[in-house]
């Protein structure tokens, strides 16, 4: 029998600890609402093996104790690859590593990232044409053509994304509702400089506008009428591609 996915461990955990809804869930974990974690119960959404370390301490503090029988850290932290302690090294060796552990020094280190020039408080950017760094190439994305990554900028999309954190954009992917998205903007005047872009939540599209969320501060849905839109691409976790 296959194991099942690690969206049916999350789903099942939050419910067996009686959460009937992800908004409840949300909240207690300190996020706005069900949006910021409704992709983890969701294998179109996620398809990562694991969920971060990080996401996975606040979900243990909303879960474990709960429920018949009651949820307990193992089971969480499970859904962050963390089956068992990692084995201690003598002094002077170096642990053989547990199979679940993978390697990503032996990546190829040869995805751009591109800079960017902070515009405005809503986390908007321009793309300034100019390669600032490379990070390593996961294994899913080995013969993708014309994938890139930027830094993000400011707090908007935190706790998903914080500042300083990278993240990819794949050209060659539609983007789907529920996802977050890069949004290229046309630029104001009509030249080849580059428009401005932001990273939110993909919430409504439509023939005439384009509806995003996000999370920090709390706001009002950014309605942009669809004629303003140049692209609108895909936004992927790198760290969820590590198994990080």
């Amino acid at each position: 029998m296959n194991e099942p996915h690690i969206t049916d461990r999350f789903r099942e955990l939050r419910k067996r600890a009686g959460y009937t809804s992800l908004d409840r869930l949300a909240k207690e974990m300190g996020y706005k609402g069900a949006s910021s974690i409704q992709r983890y119960e969701d294998p179109n959404l996620f398809k990562g093996p694991f969920i971060k370390i990080a996401l996975a301490e606040k979900l243990a503090a909303a879960l474990v104790g709960k429920g018949k029988p009651a949820v307990t850290e193992a089971e969480v932290m499970e859904l962050a690859g963390i089956s068992r302690p990692l084995p201690q090294s003598n002094v002077g060796e170096i642990a053989e590593l547990p199979d679940f552990v993978d390697s990503t020094a032996t990546l190829p280190k040869d995805i751009p990232v591109l800079g960017i020039i902070v515009g405005g408080d809503e986390g908007d950017f321009s793309m300034n044409g100019t390669i600032v760094d490379y990070i390593r190439r996961p294994p899913t994305l080995k013969d993708v053509k014309d994938v890139f990554a930027l830094y993000v900028s400011g707090e908007s999309m935190s706790p998903w994304r914080r500042s300083g954190s990278s993240v990819l954009i794949n050209p060659n992917r539609p983007a789907r509702i529920g996802d977050y998205v890069m949004v290229e903007l046309y630029p104001d005047v009509d030249d080849e400089s580059p428009g401005r872009c932001l990273i939110k939540l993909l919430l409504k599209s439509t023939y005439t506008v384009v509806v995003l969320g996000q999370h920090n501060p709390p706001r009002d849905d950014i309605e942009i009428p669809k004629e303003q839109v140049r692209s609108i691409y895909p936004v992927i976790d790198y760290d969820d591609l590590l198994g990080i």
